[in-house]
């Protein structure tokens, strides 16, 4: 299977959009080959652009570090906000990844399903 992302290049998500610093992380059940799996995908919040995705068996043993660096790769930088659904796993990618010392630069986690208040993922949602 080839990947979506080794079609998309940076200059070509330069020049075509510029994704915002706020993103969205979810997982979703697909069908492939009449298997069901797993679906994770980052997106950007405001454009619901695709910036990353990957197929995953299960979403409670998957290291979602890839699927964060890949998505700093093809953006070519760190989102300012990232907002998930609190699974575990985007928790461990975001400390491994995202979190640094300097206050000023650190992404802003946020782990919500909530439809009011805080920033939540549900835009995500909606593409299962």
């Amino acid at each position: 299977m080839i990947s979506i992302n080794a079609f998309i290049s940076t200059e070509c998500v330069d020049r075509l959009l510029q994704v915002s610093d706020v993103w969205s992380a979810d997982e979703f059940y697909v069908k492939i080959k009449g298997n069901l799996k797993y679906l994770s995908a980052l997106t950007d919040d405001e454009t619901r652009f695709w910036i990353a995705q990957e197929v995953i068996d299960t979403k409670f043993t998957h290291d979602a570090r890839e699927l964060s660096r890949l998505g700093k790769e093809i953006v070519s930088k760190t989102p300012a906000t990232l907002i998930t659904d609190g699974l575990q796993s985007y928790h461990d990618a975001y400390l491994k990844e995202c979190w640094t010392v300097r206050k000023n630069s650190r992404t802003r986690p946020v782990c919500n399903k909530k439809l009011q208040g805080e920033p939540q993922n549900n835009k995500t949602d909606l593409f299962s």
